[in-house]
């Protein structure tokens, strides 16, 4: 039996990009070739990160404009810890990979050298052709790379780990993103067993020497990096139904093979349970003694549930959603009652914030200037002059306001309120379009009159 694999993130992405070709890797050791391109997305990679590298050893200052963007956001060069290797073994084997860079810092967060305290901070660079293809906070925290590095720093006796992933385009105008995250040991531990039973699956299929050609296949994939991929001279047309740990329709012999790979280094699912012996009643009616007839007693129907109530306002509607639901004690109906009262109100995200004393994050802070000219797009308004992201912002919110207004208005049973304002004529076709597309979201009737003052 071959030897166990040291699992890294750059493998992982790859078998569950594409089954086989991971196995062409790592079965038959058909790694794809450097390429001398010095334009290759790869090289140009490897090649601002080790631009960024030697400044931070103490070396001369970077010459790409990718790496020079990246000297801002890095620490004075000698106190951060370049490329820290990262070594440590799961239930599946061991794990291995590089970190970019790394280093501790104090209470007021002023960088120190790795060690010193137990507050660590993780830095990784990512090179890409497009900034606004920049993973967000969410995808972070599922993405392989992050869990395996931040789980070397909980395992080293970390207090705290904050990620701090910098993007930044490998061409001209070179621009940069920060994506800042703090890391959680639970969330951590909880997504590295999911990681971890896939790397057992692999390190079975590897023990195995299984056929790579055998294994599933992801034929969009064949370009996934921009170029043909290297093993396709070698990797055949896949059958009606591939054989790997995600398969379907596959034969009694194909599935025999899978089990097997799957029973190779992994645990039972379920533990062998001792067979539990019941003890006998002693008072067990003989086969010769007459048993009394037991009349039957019938059950009381359950009385039938009322229907719900259905909301037919967005009042109501908005009623349901703030309230909880109460269940009644009869587990047999399953009927839910709508509460009477409100008994368990859940708090919105603002008023969640003010009880936790913190202030809540507007949703438009985390947008780029390209989601907010987007966003105020839909709202049908046209861009504010001078176009900067504060006076964006100021009118999606009057946008909004506007709007939610209008729909306030328009569901109030109360007699209808003129809505008079005043605006200068050059604004008139701006507010009529305004107007028009919020009276299609509200089923309204807007009628707008306008005085024009000719003297002006």
């Amino acid at each position: 039996m071959k030897r166990r694999l040291k699992m890294s993130a750059s493998q992982m992405e790859t078998a569950n990009l594409c089954l086989a070709r991971w196995g062409f890797e790592r079965i038959l050791e058909r790694f794809e070739p450097e390429s001398d391109n010095p334009n290759d997305p790869a090289v140009l990679g490897s090649f601002i990160h080790k631009q960024v590298e030697t400044w931070q050893r103490g070396g001369p200052e970077p010459t790409h404009g990718a790496a020079r963007a990246l000297m801002k956001y890095a620490p004075a060069p000698g106190i951060a810890s370049c490329e820290v290797p990262i070594s440590y073994e799961l239930g599946s084997g061991p794990y291995k990979g590089f970190i970019d860079l790394a280093y501790s810092e104090d209470v007021a967060g002023n960088p120190l050298p790795l060690g010193e305290t137990y507050d660590v901070v993780l830095m990784d660079w990512k090179t890409c052709g497009d900034i606004y293809k920049a993973k967000k906070v969410d995808e972070l925290l599922q993405n392989l790379a992050v869990n395996i590095y931040t789980m070397e720093a909980w395992l080293a006796g970390a207090m705290s780990v904050t990620c701090r992933w910098v993007y930044v385009e490998r061409t001209h105008p070179f621009r940069t993103k920060e994506v800042v995250f703090v890391s959680s040991k639970a969330k951590v531990s909880q997504r590295m067993a999911e990681i971890d039973a896939r790397a057992r699956e692999l390190q079975s299929i590897y023990a195995l020497g299984m056929d790579p050609n055998q294994l599933e296949k992801n034929r969009s994939a064949c370009f996934a990096y921009g170029r043909p991929c290297y093993q396709r001279s070698v990797c055949t047309k896949p059958k009606s139904a591939n054989v790997g740990f995600m398969v379907m329709n596959t034969s009694e012999e194909d599935m025999s093979v899978v089990s097997q790979a799957r029973s190779v280094m992994m645990p039972p699912a379920v533990p062998n349970v001792p067979e539990i012996q019941i003890p006998e009643p002693s008072s067990v009616p003989q086969l010769d003694e007459e048993i009394p007839d037991v009349p039957d007693v019938e059950e009381p129907a359950a009385p039938a549930a009322p229907e719900p109530p259905v909301s037919q306002s967005k009042a109501a509607q908005d009623i349901d959603r703030k309230f909880k639901l109460l269940f009644t004690d009869e587990p047999e109906s399953g009927y839910v009652n709508p509460p009477e009262a409100p008994v368990a109100a859940v708090a919105t995200p603002e008023e969640l914030a003010a009880i936790q004393g913190i202030e809540p994050v507007d949703p438009l802070d985390k947008m780029s200037m390209k989601e907010l000219k987007e966003k105020l797009k839909e709202l049908g308004m046209t861009n504010p002059k001078p176009l900067t992201i504060a006076n964006v912002r100021a009118a999606i919110k009057e946008a909004v306001a506007r709007r939610d207004a209008l729909l306030e208005e328009a569901s109030n049973p109360e007699p209808s309120r003129p809505i008079v304002e005043t605006v200068s004529t050059d604004r008139f076709e701006q507010l009529e379009k305004f107007l028009r597309n919020t009276s299609a979201l509200g089923n309204l009737n807007v009628t707008v009159v306008v005085n024009v003052n000719l003297e002006k």
